[in-house]
């Protein structure tokens, strides 16, 4: 329950939507259930396990966000998918090169680290492109 899966429950629950979260850290998993907010628990276990996503539910729900760039994000978007043919799989994971193949396992959308920073970076070049831009046509126009 790192950041990035900090930020996305804050979100969802903002919105009324339940969150339901699997934790390997036992006293993470404790410490977010004793805060008792209402529409989320957390489950402690790994979410590659079959019992353990049963236990929160998987089968009804329609979301599963992979918010960690975990190993075994493989192992979970296979077994989420047998349990739940039409839950939508949503996956963080580090290297782009991975999308396909966990896209192949299942999961609906996957967001790379390396893919996200490379758009950011870009989406940052253009603004700044778009700034030199608009200064050169400010300076064409005072000729």
């Amino acid at each position: 329950y790192g950041p990035i899966g900090k930020t996305v429950t804050k979100i969802l629950l903002d919105n009324g939507i339940n969150v339901n979260i699997i934790e390997l850290n036992v006293k993470t998993a404790a410490r977010i259930n004793r805060n008792r907010i209402v529409c989320m628990r957390a489950v402690h276990g790994d979410a590659s396990q079959k019992e353990i996503l049963l236990h929160a539910g998987i089968e009804h729900a329609q979301y599963l966000i992979i918010s960690s760039p975990v190993t075994t994000s493989e192992e979970i978007v296979e077994v989420a998918r047998s349990l739940n043919s039409v839950i939508k799989i949503v996956v963080n994971t580090t290297y782009i090169k991975e999308k396909r193949h966990l896209e192949k396992l299942g999961a609906n959308v996957v967001f790379s680290g390396e893919g996200s920073i490379a758009q950011l970076i870009s989406n940052f070049m253009f603004r700044e492109f778009e700034t030199i831009e608009a200064e050169i046509e400010e300076e064409q126009l005072e000729e």
